[in-house]
């Protein structure tokens, strides 16, 4: 064989490869979307976006505390614990949905799904996968800090964590947020009531992205319920971290319109239940 057979046969095996992992992405994609169009009707949805190892949804679904064991005070008088109490919303009757891209979480979060699903109306966990403002694939950069459980893994490399993490990024799939908030819509109004939908959002930096990308066609106030979000402008540096101050700004003021059906939750303090929160 001479090396114009061996570069053509290595060129095959390539585009092979390639096309094999576009193939996969492609699927898992298809799959998110199915998952929504279900014969069960999402009518309460709780979205828990930077799921990391699954405390949100622990918390969600027990608002008193997780075998036997009460949360601590962090949780406890947590905004979305309130919420969850104030409002009277049971696990039973919400479809649960987690997205985490980071690899390292995945066998936790199946675990988890798992153990609980039979207590949700629905309970499913995307892992591998960011929410973005496309369909494909993202890079997620880690923060190498393995005692926090890599909470500040980002799709900005101007976050700090990720300045100063150990790791290099990793390819993951990406789903179109908005079109996935549509379908839930589309899927989950009945007559003229939309879906009550909750979002926790603790995704390191891609908030300024996402929710900006909502705000485009009106989603973000129509169509969200309840968004307990915890910002990051202070984890970014310079001209990039005064931007997203000011979006942060734009956000509540938005908000506090009358026509603006989204009632927002910010600043909530990262909680990881399971190193002690």
């Amino acid at each position: 064989m001479n090396w114009k057979e061996l570069m053509f046969r290595k060129g095959q095996v390539r585009v092979g490869v390639v096309g094999i992992v576009i193939a996969s992405v492609l699927l898992n994609i298809i799959r998110l979307y199915e998952v929504v169009n279900s014969n069960t009707r999402c009518t309460k949805v709780f979205l828990d976006l930077g799921s990391n190892i699954g405390d949100a949804i622990e918390m969600f679904m027990y608002p008193e505390g997780l075998d036997g064991k009460p949360w601590g005070p962090q949780i406890a008088n947590s905004p979305l614990v309130a919420a969850i109490q104030g409002h009277g919303w049971e696990a039973k009757d919400f479809c649960i949905f987690g997205f985490e891209g980071n690899p390292v979480h995945t066998k936790t979060l199946q675990s988890i799904v798992s153990r609980h699903r039979r207590n949700a109306k629905r309970l499913e966990v995307f892992t591998e996968t960011l929410v973005s403002t496309e369909d494909g694939s993202a890079t997620l950069y880690t923060d190498g800090n393995e005692e926090k459980a890599f909470w500040g893994a980002s799709m900005l490399l101007g976050h700090r964590g990720v300045d100063q993490g150990k790791k290099g990024g990793v390819r993951v799939r990406s789903i179109n947020f908005r079109n996935f908030i549509k379908r839930l819509v589309a899927e989950g109004t009945e007559g003229s009531r939309p879906p009550l939908i909750v979002i926790k959002m603790d995704i390191e930096g891609a908030e300024y992205q996402i929710l900006p990308y909502l705000n485009e066609t009106g989603s973000l106030c129509r169509d969200i319920s309840f968004l307990f979000l915890e910002d990051h402008a202070w984890l970014f540096k310079d001209e990039e971290g005064e931007r997203f101050r000011q979006y942060d700004g734009a956000l509540r003021r938005l908000a506090d319109n009358p026509g603006c059906r989204m009632k927002l939750f910010t600043g909530m303090a990262t909680m990881n239940v399971k190193s002690g929160g």
